[in-house]
């Protein structure tokens, strides 16, 4: 059990990481490029702050079984 919420925990934290690069990727093309403008919504950054506090609960809380 400790091992799948640590793996669970991890693949959370990873999922975190991928959203802020695409999220840094579409704010550099939106700021230093000619391409249109891209609309980012507030769903992705609700979203990426979810993976990432439940990637943090899941890593605590397979410490504590």
């Amino acid at each position: 059990m400790e091992d799948i919420l640590n793996k669970l925990g991890w693949a959370l934290l990873v999922a975190f990481g991928i959203m802020v690069v695409i999220i840094a990727v579409i704010l550099y093309q939106n700021n230093f490029t000619t391409q249109p403008k891209i609309k980012i919504s507030a769903f992705y950054f609700i979203i990426s702050i979810i993976f990432l506090l439940s990637g943090i609960y899941f890593r605590k809380l397979s410490r504590k079984v």
